[in-house]
Parts: C-alpha cells; structure tokens; sequence
C-alpha cells in the first residue's frame, strides 16, 4: 500500500544572500526520493536557475540524514516492470542531471546517509562537504538492482575505477573522511558543522552570482558539456531495466 502522501519527502528552498538552500525533509522515510519529491526538486531547480541574483545552491537533507534513496513504494511498484514503472524511474533520474547540469554551482552538505539513488544526488553535485561520520553507500546490490541514474560514472569519474567497483560491486561504504581521500568529497567536518562550512564556501561566489555563473557554464563545457551524465543514465538503464524485470519473474 502507498504511504499516505503527507509523509512523502518535502523540498524546502530558503535564498538568502545569494545562496539558495535547498532541504530535503521526509523524517519516516529518511528524506528518500519519490516521484513527487523529484517533481518538486526540479521545479525549485527552475526557480533558483531563473533568479539572477542567486549565484549558489546548497543541497542539504533534514533530520541527520542526507536522503536514504529511492522511496521504497517507488521501487516496489516497479516489480513487475511496467512502461509506466520503467517512466517514473527516469524521471527520478533526471533530477539528477537537472542537477549536475544546473547554470549555478552546486554544493552537496551530507551528514547521515547518503544511499543509492540519494548518493546519486551528491555525487551530481560540484562539491560535497561531508560530516566525518558521514556513510556513502552504494546499495543497489545490496536489493539485488543493477546500479542506475548514471551511479558508475557518478563515482568513476571523481575517484575512479576501483572506487566504483568497490562500493558498487562489492558492496563497501565510505565514511566522511575516506570519502575525501578517494575524491568524493572536499572535506568533512564535524556532523554538526557540516551545513555552516557549505554556507562559508558558498559565500565567495554568491557575491557574484553573475560571475559565478559564467565559471560554471565554463567548467561545465570543461567537462563535456551537460549531457554527460545522461549518456551515462542511458548506458545502465538497459541493465538496470533487465534486473528489475529478473525480480518479477
């Protein structure tokens, strides 16, 4: 049965001075991602994108948690595959790429768990400040689902080859400060501290928020441009697509 929708995962946005933060907040579920929080997310990325005077986006999750991944009736309503299941999947996933392509630079703050699809929402981030006992974990395998949302190339891309294989195939997890000797993160703090050091970090750059946003377009035709990650999102849907289909046997 699906949960009542007022415990869904809300979007909060606060701007303030050029930075707009934006809090996932869903305590019963641990801030996890269902289709309505990613509706949600996307429409607050289009305002903070259409804002001129908002130079910087803090991503941040409530309650201890970063976000604990997909929402559990999202993923079960997809065994048995559907093409209406296989839809809603891909529309979490473009949140992701609405936020690793967005025109300002972005700023991940995890304290807690960052899981699976809520790894995804870091890792599409320009940069994460990290609690030290923060947890990244992979956990696709872990439910027996092939790894989805462009979550290789998420991690691969900054810490490489053997980091991804080993939180996405061998099922390890890093902690803050691992995290940021592997290159997933810039730096861990206290869990306390954790949301003050992205505001302190992100203040430079909202005092120019034009500026601010002529590097990023920079950095981002640097990296290939904002179809990297959906290129990437494409190449594990057919995988991740087969898995789910194995499940409903």
């Amino acid at each position: 049965m699906t949960r009542d929708a007022r415990h869904a995962t809300t979007v909060d946005l606060d701007v303030a001075a050029g930075v707009a933060t934006v809090t996932l907040n869903g305590p019963s579920t641990r801030n996890a991602l269902s289709l309505a929080t990613c509706d949600a997310l996307i429409s607050v990325i289009d305002r903070v994108e259409s804002d001129q005077e908002i130079g910087v986006l803090i991503l941040t999750g409530a309650g201890g948690t970063f976000c604990s991944g997909a929402d559990r009736d999202l993923l079960d309503s997809a065994v048995p595959l559907t093409a209406s299941a296989a839809d809603q999947l891909a529309a979490v996933y473009e949140t992701f790429a609405r936020v690793h392509g967005m025109c300002v630079p972005t700023i991940a703050a995890v304290a807690g768990a960052a899981v699976g699809a809520g790894l995804n929402l870091a890792l599409a981030a320009d940069l994460r400040i990290v609690a030290d006992d923060a947890r990244l974990i992979s956990g696709f395998s872990a439910i027996g689902l092939h790894p989805g949302g462009g979550h290789l190339s998420l991690i691969a891309d900054p810490a490489g080859r053997e980091a991804a294989a080993a939180l996405a195939i061998f099922g390890r997890e890093l902690r803050g400060a691992d995290a940021v000797s592997h290159g997933l993160a810039w730096e861990a703090v206290p869990e306390a501290g954790v949301l003050d050091r992205a505001r302190e970090l992100a203040g430079s750059a909202a005092r120019q928020p034009i500026l601010s946003r002529q590097v990023t377009a920079s950095l981002r035709a640097n990296a290939g441009g904002g179809d990297a990650l959906r290129k990437a999102i494409n190449l594990e849907r057919a995988a991740q697509m087969l898995t789910l289909l194995r499940k409903g046997d």
